[in-house]
Order: structure tokens, then C-alpha cells, then sequence
């Protein structure tokens, strides 16, 4: 079954910001908008963003130029200089860096270009002077959903404790340290320790940073990935090391966390997922009401986890089927 974010909801939204062109003065047809699009870095995820991206758009006439800044700041800002240059008429943004970019997405307002983030955005007094929308997942809610699953294993499988790891990735993404925050918010007190954490959130890094925590921490018995590279890492470290008794807890859905949470035994017992071709979808959709005049929406606009387990290997099939 082909994968679609475009529910019907989509095409209302396109046709009533089209109406909103008119009342507003815009000399562009909806159809026309050209649409610079920055992502991250290249990961299964993030193509769920950008998939849901182009589906939101089929059938618009919208074009969307989507490029990568492979987390290098430097990079971000020659994409951003590009679209200025070919005069977009929005961003749409992941930013890397809640300060460093900043001066690209000021030049390209003050180029009067309408730039919204996604996914995650500049430190809060720089969006709200530049930046006219911003979309992401529920991220300490995204934490808490994981912990809560953690909680219940401790209580039912541990006695009541745990030892645990961390593979990171907020040194470098502020969302992360939402994500952890939550996760610990579920965490009865007293009933964890944190034995480790290693910033680690591409699967090839959080491998064996994965493996180096356990061979340290031998005591440790279940680890928290923060995103889905780490997440991805540690469980396939846990099962090639052959450690029972270790569990992963971790935040995203991709088809790859679905399969290994299918494997006998799986290592991987519960994740967060991210509704990222919602978030892409959502992003676009809000993007292209702000051009056709409707007034921008300051608050953090949030898109809820959706919790997937081993117990319901159900759920994960339908993922998997759905993006056949």
C-alpha cells in the first residue's frame, strides 16, 4: 500500500490558503511559491520529513528545493545564501545551531523572505524577531512516552531499579535535552541510576560507543538512545555483544527500529515515534498559508509521539506495510 500524508485535510488547507491569497493582496497564484527547504542530515527519519514534505505538495504546483547542511554550519548558510539568491519565496528550516544560525535566516528576512523552522529551531529571542512559524514533535513528551515504558519495565523486569546508559545527541540538539528531560520526568525517583552517557546519535559512532559502555558498566541493564541513530546503534551492539538481560529504550520510528523490534528477542523493546511525514506535511501546509496572508502562528506548534513496543508487533507491521 503506497504511504500518504496527503489526507483530504491537505487539499482543504491548500485551497482555503489559495483564498486567503486573494483577500490578502498576493501577487502569486498557490501553484507559483517556490519553497527552500534545509534539512539536517540524511537519515531515515528525515527523509519522513521530507517525503511528507513533497506529498503535502503533489498536485499544488508548489516547488520545494530541498538540500541537506549535513550539520555543518557553514554549509547551512551557503544553502540559505543560495535560496536567496534564487529568490525564494520562504525557508522552511531545521536550524543546527540555536545561535550560530542565526545571521543566514537574518539575511534571508531581511531579503524579505518568510522563514519558518521545523523539527527544531534559533534560541527563542531570535524566532520570535524572525521566524514565522515553528513545527516539531512533542519532544519532552516524546522523552516521557519512552520513560513511562521504561518505568513499567523496571517495576515488572528489574526489580524496581536500573542501571542505566545514555547515548546522546543533546550536546549538540537542545531538542535532545527536551527528550531527556521527559524520559527522567516518567523515572520514579530512586529507581535509576545514570551509569554512563556518551554523545553518539549516528548509528556508526553510537555502536561502539555502545560497546564501550557495556564492557565498562557490566551492572548496566537498559540503555536510552535519543534519537534514532542511537537507539539503532545500541541495539544492534547489545545483540551482536550478546548481552542478556540489556534493553533498549530509544525515540523515532523508521523502518529499520521496526524490523529489529520484529527480531526474536529483539534487544529494541520500545520507541517514541516521531509522526515526521505529519511534521513535514504540517510544515509545508503552515508555510503555505503564511504566504497567502493568513497571520503567523508564534506559539510552538507540537505534533504528539506515537508509542510503538515489541508487545505489538502488529503496529509495527502496518508501519512497515504502509511505506511499501
Amino acid at each position: 500500500m503506497k504511504f500518504s500524508y496527503r489526507v483530504a485535510a491537505v487539499g482543504a488547507s491548500l485551497l482555503l490558503a489559495s483564498a486567503c491569497a486573494a483577500t490578502a493582496g498576493s501577487n502569486k497564484k498557490d501553484g507559483d511559491y517556490v519553497i527552500g527547504v534545509t534539512t539536517l542530515f540524511s537519515s531515515p527519519i528525515i527523509n519522513e520529513y521530507t517525503r511528507g514534505m513533497q506529498e503535502a505538495v503533489q498536485g499544488t504546483g508548489v516547488t520545494l528545493k530541498i538540500n541537506t547542511s549535513d550539520s555543518d554550519v557553514s554549509k547551512e548558510a551557503s544553502l540559505i545564501d543560495t535560496y536567496i539568491t534564487q529568490h525564494v519565496d520562504a525557508i522552511l528550516v531545521d536550524p543546527i545551531s540555536a545561535n550560530g544560525s542565526v545571521p543566514a535566516i537574518r539575511r534571508a528576512v531581511n531579503a524579505g523572505i518568510t522563514v519558518l523552522c521545523y523539527d527544531t529551531c534559533i534560541e527563542d529571542s531570535a524566532r520570535q524577531q524572525l521566524i514565522k512559524g515553528y513545527l516539531t514533535s512533542d519532544q519532552e513528551g516524546l522523552g516521557r512516552t519512552a520513560g513511562e515504558a521504561a518505568a513499567k519495565y523496571i517495576t515488572e523486569k528489574l526489580g524496581g531499579h536500573a542501571k542505566i546508559g545514555i547515548l546522546s545527541c543533546d550536546a549538540s540538539y537542545a531538542i535532545c535535552g527536551q527528550r531527556q528531560k521527559g524520559f527522567e520526568s516518567a523515572l520514579a525517583p530512586g529507581s535509576y541510576d545514570i551509569v554512563a552517557k556518551q554523545e553518539g546519535y549516528v548509528v556508526d559512532k553510537a555502536k561502539p560507543l555502545a560497546s564501550d559502555m557495556l564492557t565498562a558498566h557490566p551492572e548496566l541493564n537498559l540503555i536510552f538512545g535519543q534519537n534514532e541513530g542511537s537507539a539503532i546503534g545500541a541495539a544492534l551492539t547489545v545483540k551482536s555483544d550478546q548481552r542478556a538481560g540489556v534493553h533498549v529504550f530509544g525515540i523515532d520510528i523508521t523502518t529499520v527500529i521496526a524490523d529489529l523490534m520484529l527480531q526474536p528477542d529483539p534487544a529494541l523493546l520500545f520507541t517514541a515515534g516521531q509522526d515526521a511525514g505529519k511534521l513535514g506535511a504540517d510544515a509545508v501546509r503552515a508555510t503555505v498559508a503564511v504566504l497567502n496572508g493568513t497571520p503567523p502562528v508564534k506559539e510552538t506548534q507540537l505534533i504528539a509521539a506515537v508509542p510503538y513496543s515489541a508487545d505489538h508487533p502488529e503496529t509495527l507491521r502496518a508501519y512497515i506495510d504502509e511505506r511499501k
